[in-house]
């Protein structure tokens, strides 16, 4: 078995483009003070970190010695916490999910919760029982919450919402057989 050793310098093409981008001589011109310059500027710090966390990172032969990470194996460690993993030996840290409809998604998700709370508060004053339609927009939220998180990449987080979106249908299914002929209500 042979133990050759591994080249950690950058490829070619990423000294390129940026040995490009620091010489050009039509760099953008930001409005002092601006938003757009403090976000370039932003972008340049989190290159800057992203380098010196990888310096320091990839040189420790032991990244999980002082973790709650200790006393497992690195493959175990890399298939239930892919993210601690990279960033532990590399610096590698994950980049967000940005769309223009996250926010919106988001601020539907809230109405609908705060849509779903008010049928459930109508209906628990009229006569103490659970409101369909309540429990069917909070099986729809919990759909909604599910993608936001998958697109982020939370998989964990992920297991209580399809758990309550279960519960939710549980719910529905126990109003609709128990209903009788005063119907299903708010």
């Amino acid at each position: 078995m042979s133990t050759s050793k591994i080249n950690f310098d950058p490829p070619e093409d990423v000294i390129d483009k940026l040995r490009k981008r620091l010489i050009k001589i039509d760099r953008p011109t930001f409005k002092k003070g601006g938003a757009r310059e403090k976000t370039a500027t932003r972008f340049w710090e989190a290159i800057e970190k992203d380098i010196d966390d990888y310096e320091q990172k990839i040189v420790q032969s032991t990244p999980f010695e002082n973790t709650c990470y200790s006393n497992c194996s690195e493959s175990c460690i890399r298939r239930f916490d892919k993210a601690f993993w990279a960033f532990s030996t590399t610096g590698f840290k994950k980049r967000k999910f940005i769309s223009i409809y996250k926010v919106p998604v988001r601020l539907l998700s809230v109405l609908l919760l705060f849509l779903s709370g008010i049928f459930r508060v109508i209906r628990a004053n009229q006569d103490g029982a659970a409101s369909f339609y309540g429990t069917l927009i909070n099986a729809i939220n919990q759909l909604v919450v599910f993608g936001i998180l998958m697109f982020d990449g939370d998989y964990i987080m992920t297991i209580p919402k399809i758990a309550g979106f279960c519960v939710a249908l549980a719910i529905m299914y126990g109003i609709i057989t128990n209903a009788g002929d005063s119907g299903l209500g708010l």
